[in-house]
């Protein structure tokens, strides 16, 4: 094993990538990147990693900052929960820990939205401490070169690669090594086919002397999202000249929690007939004054992990602002709608429509 650790930092010196989060151990700034790293990949990340620190610099500022500025700011990365628990572990990290992010396996374990996985991380890399940081690319190349079949479901199969990773970093520095454990299965041992015969544990990987590499590792069973039909209703009207609209925020238990959006008629067996009109069990009454004319939009699709939504937007345009507001929502102008957290999809169509909403 330690001939393996050693094969292996050699590899990372040479080919490692350069990236922003690389040149710190501050526990705060590696933390984020590795919450961002979850969501996307590092192409994608990067510019959002510079985007969060510019805004908020430290942990302070992210701790006393809104829930609608930190949403907004994450805004276009997806699974907003993970937004939402990274503002309260920068709560929890000031009321706690005196504004200190911790560096230690058994405090970061506990803040909020950090598993195993990030607290080793940061453990590892801020705080030299030995604690293996298994993701999937670490599972593939460990799986791989000692040919386990092992079920990722499995908390007795997951422990068990612990066991084998924390082998790797007790020969060096283990921030370095967990990295170089991730960076492995990112570029080299990556899924499907690898080029094996450009890897320097070829003749180690026991996967790859019995012809299994493409079997391994065990995939979970996927799970088939499921499809949700969303008919926005859209009323805007005009208050010397500015469009308005009706909008709301969301519950916290579902997709998009506290973010805004428009007054909602879901179904998850296709469109109904709120497409053209509100339903009177649907909890959005027509208001007063009547629409003077309205229209419905294309069709929006927005993949989530486990969910697929497919989306339209039925505008009503009023003559003047709603006697009656259904509950839960409020009017605003639309250019100040525009700088609320909103998911991705109502940006999309806002994109689109343009300026008309008239």
């Amino acid at each position: 094993m330690a001939d393996n650790a050693a094969v292996l930092r050699e590899w990372y010196r040479v080919h490692s990538r350069d990236l922003p989060w690389r040149k710190t151990k501050d526990p705060y700034k590696v933390w984020i990147s590795e919450v961002i790293l979850q969501q996307t990949r590092v192409i994608q990340g990067t510019p959002y990693y510079h985007r969060f620190l510019k805004t908020f610099p430290d942990v302070k500022s992210l701790a006393s900052a809104t829930v609608e500025k930190v949403l907004g700011v994450w805004e276009g990365l997806g699974y907003y929960r993970r937004a939402l628990h990274l503002h309260e572990a920068a709560r929890q990290v000031v009321e706690q820990h005196g504004g200190k992010f911790p560096v230690h396996y058994k405090d970061l374990i506990r803040l909020k939205g950090i598993g195993d996985y990030t607290a080793a991380a940061i453990a590892s890399l801020c705080g030299g401490e030995a604690v293996p940081a298994i993701d999937g690319n670490v599972r593939r190349f460990l799986c791989r070169l000692y040919q386990l079949s092992l079920n990722p479901a499995s908390a007795s199969d997951n422990q068990y690669l612990k066991k084998i990773a924390v082998g790797f970093l007790q020969h060096h520095d283990p921030g370095t090594l967990n990295q170089a454990l991730i960076e492995f299965g990112a570029l080299q041992c990556t899924p499907g086919l690898p080029d094996c015969q450009m890897c320097p544990f070829q003749a180690e990987c026991l996967a790859c002397q019995n012809g299994v590499v493409e079997l391994l590792p065990v995939r979970p069973g996927r799970i088939k999202p499921k499809t949700r039909y969303f008919t926005y209703i859209l009323y805007v009207w005009r208050e010397n000249g500015i469009p308005f609209v009706l909008i709301r925020q969301r519950a916290t238990k579902d997709i998009w929690a506290k973010m805004y959006d428009f007054p909602l008629i879901e179904s998850t067996e296709g469109f109904t007939s709120a497409e053209y009109g509100t339903k009177p069990d649907s909890g959005i009454p027509e208001p007063e004054p009547a629409t003077v004319r309205q229209w419905m939009s294309e069709t929006y699709i927005h993949q989530l992990t486990h969910q697929r939504i497919e989306a339209r937007f039925l505008m009503k345009q009023l003559s003047a602002a709603p006697a009656l507001v259904p509950q839960g929502c409020f009017k605003i102008n639309l250019m100040e709608f525009r700088g609320l957290a909103k998911p991705r999809l109502i940006s999309r169509f806002l994109d689109n429509a343009g300026w008309d909403l008239r």
